[in-house]
């Protein structure tokens, strides 16, 4: 998983959760 300087604002959390949802939906 590449972290993106985008990831790393106000929203970290919930892009960083966001994203680990993404991948975990495009795995299965």
């Amino acid at each position: 998983m590449q972290l993106h300087p985008r990831y790393f604002g106000r929203n970290l959390r919930d892009n960083l959760v966001s994203k680990l949802m993404k991948d975990v939906e495009g795995t299965c």
